[in-house]
């Protein structure tokens, strides 16, 4: 064929190979892509920092050169890409100022970006089967037609359909908008695109076969179907839920690779069709030192200079500049356009080198830029190491003095602090990290945790109050949920809560939490049938998903007794009284005394409610002798001591013993925390307390009041009288 441009002829097409069939198969069609998906998630479960370390440094090899290739290519171009590359480039540099001004815009520019990469993949992959189809050297009978064309593209965009569908199927997540597409979706899409891409590959591949069309061309075809396949389809598939169960990064490692070898291919023959030359290693130098300079000194000026968290700007940049690529690129690979068709179609000569026409003054001026550049990314690389979980400590030092503006140490920072108890350090640490970028979510996360775990749960939900709204996902609805209910605030509690359960079918253990916040929420806004719903479907998903007794084995022992506790409300006393002991049986081998504690008062209730006094009495009894040493609700422990107080006015129990449990219900009430429930539960208690008092002589009431506690543990004691035994009470107990 003749190629037009340099008087000498070039060589003929060597078949459909770009630079040798190994390659060519391995990284031009994908073939690698599910070996290397074994390996990197092999390597992933046994050395996790190690394999994240390799990703960064391949990221710096291979993800930026891939992105500086399109600037270069589309400047050499000239004309409408050369003006289309200045436009979209001034557009993203305002983009990237006004993400680091207002990161709120950042989930929605790395969503679209997610959302996009799919598409442009598998375009890819239908460009390059039909470059390698054409260059096999079939008669013209055998190419294939424009219906042709669009059906294999179809096929393509089918398996790119599936994973962008479920892109959007799944929990929130602080950094990814969903628009909330159901969770069989994303499946249902990919069982389509496999079956349906299977038939129209089966044939297009046949029609073409019958015109003439070599095996070898066909079969890279197919070959970069089932890579599509592979990259989209595949993991939708595995997921068994319709989410996107594939690393993102992975796949943009491979296509980033793909780009490469054809665009080196493509810049090399052009040169020898434009009688220029061109030296694939000083390209790759340009490329490598233009795509580190774009991922990597941006981010770390903005951050070292200005003070930004360094992993915020580089999402920014990895966004944009994403999102940049897909509209430049879109324009300068049109293969009907003869300055992307000549080159690829018209052989495979390429250009010689020309290195002796080079000085070296000259290269060592243009090396020294790369190579600081290059130093750079492997500066990022170590940074990247230094602020995994498991980094020696030397390491974390060594980058903290680096570069402190990354969230990400501090955190690390925050949760060695933890591991030693040094909790105020382990704050300072977060507080730092939430300064530095309040859209690191799990530094908000950890900080409210923390309040939490001090008893500050004001501090916690102004915590949440402070977060953008954007980074409330799952996790942290149901971690601020809780705090909502134990605050009071019980309609946010019930939003969070709800929010909290998310759409997805699968039972797991946030979501029985979910459920059982939210029937407790419910029950204390007097919905009570609405509540038990929630909390028996919230056992019967524990048991499901466990397989066993989540209450006779300890686990979800407060579920149980939120679900008994609403049934004794809705005077369902059989169902309650089979969930008390099942909770009793799971706190005796969980060795959860406030679980124990809880159940036998919740029984004794029941017991008075149906006039059993006997087996209250020794209910309440079982209770309140170790209610010193257990942790529990200062309001329960409170009301438990009144209803056994109440039980002994009914057995005509001595007034001194009565008016001792008084005394201990209001010191237990006295315990708890400010509000509107002490201070009515205080007011009662304190006129009990007052009646009893006054049926007391003084001196009585001065000898309870000194002991207390000793008349209170020999109240518990007493026997209630029985009809047909009548029993005598303890001479110490007598009524003077």
């Amino acid at each position: 064929m003749s190629e037009g441009g340099p008087s000498t002829t070039s060589a003929p097409v060597r078949g459909p190979w770009l630079s040798h069939p190994v390659v060519d198969v391995l990284i031009g069609c994908g073939l690698c892509s599910l070996p290397l998906a074994l390996l990197a998630d092999f390597a992933a479960a046994r050395a996790a920092s190690a394999t994240l370390v390799v990703a960064g440094a391949l990221s710096v090899l291979i993800n930026g050169p891939h992105y500086a290739a399109t600037l270069v290519r589309a400047f050499r171009l000239g004309g409408r890409h050369r003006q289309l590359l200045i436009i979209a480039s001034v557009v993203a540099v305002v983009v990237v100022a006004a993400a680091h001004a207002l990161p709120l815009i950042l989930p929605w520019l790395f969503s679209a970006y997610l959302t996009w990469s799919p598409w442009h993949y598998a375009t890819q992959n239908h460009g390059v089967g039909l470059v390698l189809l054409a260059r096999d050297g079939n008669a013209p009978a055998a190419a294939p037609t424009t219906n042709e064309r669009r059906l294999l593209k179809m096929v393509h965009v089918l398996m790119a359909t599936s994973a962008i569908v479920a892109t959007h199927v799944g929990p929130r997540e602080p950094m990814l908008v969903r628009v909330g597409i159901g969770p069989l979706a994303g499946f249902v899409v990919a069982v389509v695109a496999v079956v349906l891409g299977a038939l129209l590959t089966l044939g297009v591949v046949r029609r073409l076969r019958r015109r003439g069309a070599r095996w070898r061309g066909l079969a890279l075809v197919a070959m970069l179907v089932s890579t599509s396949l592979v990259w989209f389809a595949v993991p939708v598939l595995l997921s068994r839920n319709g989410s996107l169960l594939y690393a993102a990064g992975a796949v943009a490692l491979l296509h980033c690779a793909q780009y490469l070898w054809i665009t080196h291919f493509v810049e090399g023959r052009a040169a020898f069709l434009e009688e220029r030359t061109f030296d694939g290693v000083a390209w790759a130098a340009l490329v490598l030192s233009a795509g580190v300079g774009l991922f990597t000194l941006v981010p770390w000026l903005a951050s070292r200079g200005l003070g930004y968290d360094l992993i915020i700007s580089l999402l920014i940049l990895q966004a944009v500049v994403n999102l940049h690529h897909f509209v430049v690129d879109a324009s300068i690979w049109r293969l009907r356009d003869p300055a992307v068709r000549t080159p690829i179609f018209s052989g495979h000569q390429r250009a010689l080198a020309g290195r002796e026409r080079v000085s070296n003054t000259k290269a060592m001026l243009w090396s020294l830029p790369a190579v600081l550049l290059l130093l750079l990314g492997t500066v990022d690389v170590v940074q990247l190491a230094g602020t995994r979980s498991d980094a020696p400590e030397e390491l974390r030092d060594r980058v903290l003095a680096i570069n402190e503006s990354d969230s990400r140490l501090w955190l690390r920072q925050a949760q060695d602090a933890t591991a030693v108890g040094d909790l105020d350090g382990a704050k300072a640490d977060l507080a730092r990290a939430v300064d530095l970028s309040p859209w690191n979510a799990d530094a908000q996360r950890a900080l409210a945790r923390l309040h939490i775990v001090a008893g500050r749960d004001d501090e916690a939900w102004s915590r949440f109050q402070a977060m953008p709204p954007s980074l409330v996902d799952d996790e942290s609805a149901l971690l601020f949920a809780g705090v909502a209910e134990r605050l009071g605030k019980l309609e946010e509690a019930e939003g969070l809560a709800r929010r909290a359960l998310g759409d997805s079918e699968e039972v797991s253990v946030a979501e029985v939490d979910a459920r059982h916040i939210l029937g407790s929420v419910l029950m204390k806004g007097g919905k009570n049938a609405e509540a038990r719903s929630e909390l028996k479907r919230g056992l019967d998903d524990a048991e499901a998903a466990l397989g066993h007794d989540p209450l006779g084995r300890g686990e979800f022992l407060e579920l149980g007794l939120a679900l008994a506790d609403v049934d004794v409300a809705l005077k369902q006393g059989d169902p309650a009284l089979v969930l008390f002991e099942r909770a009793l049986d799971g706190a005796r081998k969980a060795d959860r005394a406030d679980v124990a504690f809880h159940a036998l008062t919740g029984r004794a209730r029941i017991f008075m409610e149906r006039q059993d006094h006997i087996a209250a009495l020794d209910a309440f009894q079982s209770a309140l002798r170790f209610v010193d040493d257990v942790k529990t609700d200062p309001e329960r422990v409170s009301r438990a001591w009144l209803d056994y107080a109440s039980l002994l006015a009914r057995s005509d129990a001595p007034m001194r013993v009565r008016f001792a449990c008084a005394l201990r219900a209001r010191a237990a009430a006295e315990r708890m925390p400010a509000g509107k429930t002490k201070d009515e539960l205080l007011s009662f208690v304190t006129a009990a307390t007052r009646y009893v008092e006054e049926v007391l002589a003084p001196d009585d009431a001065a000898s309870v009041r000194q002991d207390v506690n000793a008349v209170a543990a020999d109240s518990l004691l007493l026997a209630y009288p029985d009809p047909t035994t009548p029993r005598r009470r303890p001479p110490a107990l007598e009524d003077p």
